[in-house]
């Protein structure tokens, strides 16, 4: 029992080095905190989207094993880790959902997944799920940016986004 309790680290504090989602889950919280009405900063939250999509390209170019073997190769751990899909959905929604009424931050979102398209745009392992992640936002920004100008500059970012795209995937419409 002794034995098998020492493979697990438990702890009641949260340490970001050692959890990987929840230095994700800090750094999406200090941007929709810096977007609430009494802070009202959005330039912090731009920066967190910056370093989050450092860390999500990261991830999405790492190897991510499901499996823990013991020293004589044997199968001990069985992992499943979460997928793109869900990192993005957790971490970039509450950025989205508090600024969507924000050109600023729309636009910094749709960036940051076509850095994301560019990092992927060799192996395009995970365009489908940007291209999901982009409609989402587009739609967000058809019914929440109503300015002309910031419309053009939410379509400049679509259009350069729809260059990344596999030939085979859907082009992204843009705002009318």
């Amino acid at each position: 029992m002794d034995d098998i309790q020492d493979c697990f680290v438990f702890s009641l504090e949260e340490v970001a080095v050692s959890d990987f989602e929840n230095g994700l889950r800090q750094i999406s919280e200090v941007g929709v905190k810096a977007l609430s009405p009494g802070i009202n900063d959005p330039g912090t939250a731009l920066g967190a989207l910056d370093f989050l999509t450092l860390l999500l390209i990261k991830r999405m170019q790492s190897f991510t094993p499901n499996c823990l073997l013991d020293e004589n190769r044997q199968l001990r751990v069985i992992k499943r880790p979460t997928s793109l899909e869900e990192l993005l959905y957790r971490f970039l929604t509450p950025i989205r959902t508090y600024g969507k009424a924000d050109i600023m931050v729309m636009r910094k979102l749709l960036m940051c997944l076509q850095y994301m398209l560019y990092a992927d745009r060799c192996l395009n392992a995970h365009s489908n799920t940007l291209w999901r992640q982009v409609l989402v936002i587009r739609n967000d920004a058809q019914e929440s940016i109503q300015n002309p100008e910031d419309r053009e500059e939410i379509n400049k970012v679509l259009e350069e986004i729809n260059k990344l795209l596999p030939q085979q995937q859907k082009p992204v419409t843009l705002l009318s």
